[in-house]
């Protein structure tokens, strides 16, 4: 059994915002707090990820859409979407997050036709 809490304690910066990690899962995971008027830095990654808002409220943002972010949210990024999440309210948002690498899943978003792209320049990937 693997057995985890959120900790204030164990948090350091990454991304702009408060994160800490859970280990053993057999992927990437673990918590993050955005204090209020706060947002992540915009990012992209190869990995797919995904965050279960579990406290506070705010609003994520996907490749420049924005959606709202309150407890019980769940909001999966596929990879290579830019996105952020920043608290809209007077209360610290706390999340969850588990990100790991799915090499398909990776190639069909780089090649996507539908979603944005943020240069029109080839770009090599590489982790």
């Amino acid at each position: 059994m693997i057995l985890n809490q959120y900790s204030e304690s164990e948090l350091s910066e990454a991304f702009g915002i408060d994160m800490s990690s859970v280990e053993g899962l057999g992927v990437g995971a673990g918590w993050g707090r955005v204090a209020p008027g706060v947002a992540s830095t915009s990012h992209q990654h190869d990995e797919t990820e995904f965050f279960v808002i579990v406290a506070g409220t705010g609003e994520l943002s996907v490749d420049g859409r924005t959606h709202p972010a309150r407890p019980g949210t769940v909001v999966l990024f596929e990879p290579f979407e830019s996105h952020t999440i920043t608290n809209t309210g007077d209360s610290d948002l706390v999340f969850f997050t588990q990100y790991w690498r799915d090499s398909a899943r990776a190639r069909a978003s780089a090649l996507s036709r539908t979603r944005p792209h943020h240069t029109d320049r080839p770009q090599f990937v590489f982790s």
